[in-house]
């Protein structure tokens, strides 16, 4: 007496067997593990829904009900599995014109879509081809199919350690020639179906792009931009040959004509350090001393003036550590900016690592992920100590007051909360080659290059501004433009057509008449 998928009715009775479609739904599938969490829908077997991934549940059976949005047998008719609650049979259609209206240009197999469900917000996923089944979709885990840079695991996961020294289970898949890898049992401290052990680490490892997909040398992450990566002929041996990639914001080879002045950590294991040189016995002192070498005897004394300035108002600490490359990057943000805008040092501040740490918003998460209000230490600190201050000011420079006499604040609590969630989702980007290794807690981290934004991590609802208006409200929406805007002079046209995409049947291409000056114009 089990329900068919997408029918209704009593029908010819109660041992009667029926057809049905399987589009839009996800076969059955999973294993008896009972310490398995973060399962998919339709993925078993599950006891509670703590087992089941953020937004499903648990479906109890008895005696082999249908799971809602699933098919097939699975390992038996009294094992559970995780359903949405939130995408009926009837959702089908929805999930289906996602799929179809998505872009699949980067990889044709694959489809990343967001939808809204009935039960409210937002759905997001990833379809794949199953070609085995005809051409049909499935729905899959949204990271399946992305590809990552796992570069930085190779050195770095404990669980290496715990390997025999001549085998490491990281590296050995890329030896082999193989673009994936199975957690061994010694390298993660949760089960290895347990999708703890990837979101821990998932935000050490740079995103390169979709399984079949085709990308350009120069827009690879540039720890991936060596000759080792590059395609026959891309990368030259002299200078002029090839493509070149480039480090932090000038950056520079060395000298080898210079002597080695300061301690230059290169390498990290335990409590072996090796240092490229060590001339100097203070290496604490080692930053102050390249500052006043530049300070002093630089040419363009009025710029170092200048970035000494900026450098006394966006400050950080700087932990009585002996690193010396991380704080001077930092530093060299304000040279770079000593005549520019201030809305770029501020840009670049924000990004930075060090601000990050410094001011404890690198790896927030938003509320909806986390459960509790983002870190306010940084949406704070930007208003008070390094933009608008505590009070409204006149054009001179004294308080403005209120009716009563009293000064106006810029901003209340309220303020913070809100724009705290501005500064979610940021985190550091991949360890690299060509910069010097941290001694601080986990050696590996990249304090060089700026932060990137992981979406997953972001808050995506609007943020509000301190006029009561929304980030964004100045710039016009699409509505607001004028007919045929796409038109007017100095318009840009990108063509994104492919060579041999359109033919005889294409009824969409205009071609414009002999003599026609639009041609000409464009």
């Amino acid at each position: 007496n089990e329900t068919i998928p997408g029918c209704k009715g009593p029908g010819g009775g109660r041992d009667w067997d029926y057809c049905y479609n399987t589009s839009g739904l996800v076969e059955l599938t999973g294993g008896n593990d009972d310490g398995a969490t973060d399962l998919a829908a339709c993925t078993g077997e599950c006891d509670s829904d703590a087992q089941c991934a953020a937004g499903l549940r648990c479906f109890q059976r008895s005696n082999g009900e249908t799971i809602p949005g699933c098919f097939g047998p699975g390992g038996g008719r009294n094992w559970d599995y995780c359903y949405d609650p939130c995408i009926p049979q009837e959702h089908a259609s929805s999930v289906l014109t996602a799929i179809n209206s998505s872009d699949g240009a980067a990889s044709p197999s694959i489809r990343d879509i967001s939808i809204t469900g009935p039960c409210g917000g937002a759905l997001r996923g990833a379809s794949i081809s199953d070609k085995e089944r005809g051409g049909c979709w499935r729905h899959v885990h949204p990271e399946t199919g992305n590809v990552y840079d796992f570069s930085y695991w190779v050195s770095a996961h404990e669980g290496i350690a715990r390997a025999e020294q001549r085998y490491n289970p990281v590296a050995a898949p890329a030896r082999e020639g193989k673009a994936y890898m199975t957690f061994p049992d010694n390298i993660c401290t949760y089960s290895r179906t347990d999708m703890r052990c990837w979101s821990d680490y998932k935000r050490y490892f740079q995103f390169v792009g979709l399984l079949d997909e085709t990308l350009a040398f120069s827009a690879l992450p540039l720890p991936l931009q060596t000759a080792g990566v590059a395609p026959a002929g891309a990368v030259g041996t002299r200078r002029a040959e090839g493509f070149e990639a480039c480090g932090s914001p000038g950056e520079t080879a060395n000298d080898p004509r210079l002597p080695h002045s300061y301690g230059v950590r290169m390498q990290l294991r335990g409590e072996d350090t090796l240092f490229l040189h060590r001339p100097i016995s203070d290496r604490e002192n080692s930053r102050a001393m390249v500052h006043n070498n530049v300070a002093v005897y630089a040419h363009d004394q009025l710029r170092q003036r200048a970035a000494w300035a900026l450098s006394q108002v966006l400050v950080v600490g700087a932990d009585n550590d002996d690193d010396t490359e991380r704080w001077l990057a930092y530093y060299d943000i304000f040279v770079r900016h000593a005549f520019g805008s201030f809305r770029d040092v501020l840009r670049e501040v924000s990004y930075s690592p060090i601000m990050g740490d410094w001011l404890t918003y690198e790896g927030v998460r938003s509320r909806a992920l986390s459960g509790k209000f983002p870190d306010e230490n940084y949406a704070r600190e930007i208003m008070q100590l390094f933009t608008i201050g505590l009070w409204q000011l006149q054009p001179d420079g004294t308080r403005e007051l209120d009716g009563d006499g009293k000064p106006i604040r810029t901003y209340d609590d309220h303020d913070i909360v809100t724009f705290a969630r501005a500064w979610t989702g940021f985190h550091r980007v991949a360890p690299r080659a060509n910069i010097a290794q941290e001694e601080r807690g986990n050696n590996n981290k990249n304090s060089i290059d700026p932060m990137r934004i992981e979406p997953d991590d972001r808050d995506f609802l609007p943020k509000i501004d301190l006029y009561d208006g929304f980030i964004g409200d100045g710039y016009p929406l699409c509505t607001d433009l004028p007919p045929r805007s796409f038109l007017r002079r100095g318009g840009t046209f990108v063509r994104r057509a492919s060579p041999g995409e359109f033919d005889d049947r294409a009824t969409d291409v205009l071609e414009p008449e002999r003599g026609s000056p639009l041609p000409p114009a464009l």
